[in-house]
């Protein structure tokens, strides 16, 4: 499977506290392995400011967070995640991304959480 937008998505929540951008259901049927790549940068000041990654394995209805904190990187890195066996072999997959201002305290610079060339990948 190969997820792959022509044109970046780019999230760009200033001040904005549980914001979040997704992706449509995409299928991993027949896949294992499947890994998220993509390129970020984000201005939010720690803690309290930060971005996230997120999937969803039934259409949207929940999603799961993962660990990772996204802050204090105003230049372009590149991120890859491979995701859990929960997320292979299946119609629903959802990837999002979330900026999260915990204190609402405006507390990042314009966009404080972008992202780019985003890559789902799996094997057969």
């Amino acid at each position: 499977v190969s997820y792959n937008g022509s044109t970046p998505i780019y999230a760009s929540f200033l001040a904005a506290d549980r914001s979040a951008i997704t992706s449509s259901n995409i299928s991993t049927i027949g896949h294992t392995n499947i890994t998220l790549k993509f390129a970020w940068r984000c201005d939010g000041l720690g803690s309290d400011a930060y971005g996230s990654v997120r999937y969803s394995i039934d259409g949207g209805s929940t999603w799961v967070d993962l660990p990772t904190q996204y802050n204090n990187t105003p230049s372009w890195s590149c991120e890859t995640i491979t995701l859990p066996a929960a997320c292979e072999n299946i119609s629903t997959l959802r990837i999002g991304f979330r900026w999260r201002n915990v204190v609402n305290l405006f507390a990042g610079f314009d966009p404080p959480f972008t992202i780019a060339n985003v890559d789902l990948t799996g094997q057969y």
